[in-house]
């Protein structure tokens, strides 16, 4: 046992983070497609946006909930939600909530989207969403936060790593303050947005290029 910590003390940990591609950097101007178009027109520039597999531990089935509900009350505002992202595993309540219901008019699902396309989407959002319960990293957090697009997320450690905590962190279990902030962020001159596009200014985007480079500085030591 003694050997074995004596190993173990010698034992350096570097972190790399994954990097993004360079299409997500924000000075890329990117064209919009006829598709790309079409969304913005249908919604009048007035979405948000979910990246993620289709599967409880994304927890989309949260937000589904939150425009339903909304759409039950009445309320005079609701904003149109793009699920965008493959079906994945143990979705059925998902499933059955999406196949039911006049809230549906106000929900799109996409998948299969070229790159270009996804960094319009993102750009163009008013938020993107990330309610996830676990997640191994948070890609599309670091995507859209490096194009500065302001991000409303699950108060997990992991997404305030990957946000830089920079983000709008909210915990799950507050159902009524997700739906607020929502509406709030609806708004792109709400104090609460602002201030979120104004820290992202600080987000330090991770290139490829860097994480390799660190990368063989390590295996060169």
């Amino acid at each position: 046992m003694k050997r074995l910590d004596i190993y173990r003390s010698e034992i350096k940990v570097e972190v790399l983070y994954n990097g993004i591609s360079d299409i997500f950097f924000r000075e890329l101007q990117i064209p919009v497609s006829d598709f790309v178009g079409s969304i913005i027109a249908k919604t009048n520039s007035d979405y948000f946006l979910m990246l993620s597999t289709l599967e409880p531990r994304k927890n989309q089935l949260l937000l589904v909930n939150l425009w339903r509900a909304a759409a039950e009350r009445g309320d005079d505002y609701i904003p149109y939600l793009i699920l965008v992202g493959k079906d994945g595993w143990c979705n059925e309540n998902l499933k059955a909530v999406l196949n039911r219901g006049r809230f549906l008019e106000k929900v799109i699902v996409l998948e299969g989207l070229v790159d270009d396309d996804l960094v319009c989407l993102i750009k163009n959002a008013k938020a993107t969403l990330f309610p996830s319960f676990v997640e191994g990293w948070g890609l599309p957090v670091v995507e859209s936060a490096s194009v500065g697009t302001p991000v409303i997320a699950s108060d997990i450690p992991v997404l305030r790593e990957a946000g830089q905590d920079l983000l709008e962190y909210i915990p799950l279990s507050d159902t009524a303050l997700w739906w607020q902030k929502i509406v709030e962020y609806g708004t792109s001159e709400s104090p609460a947005r602002l201030a979120q596009v104004a820290r992202l200014d600080d987000f330090k985007a991770p290139a490829w290029s860097d994480t390799l480079k660190k990368l063989e500085m390590v295996l060169c030591r």
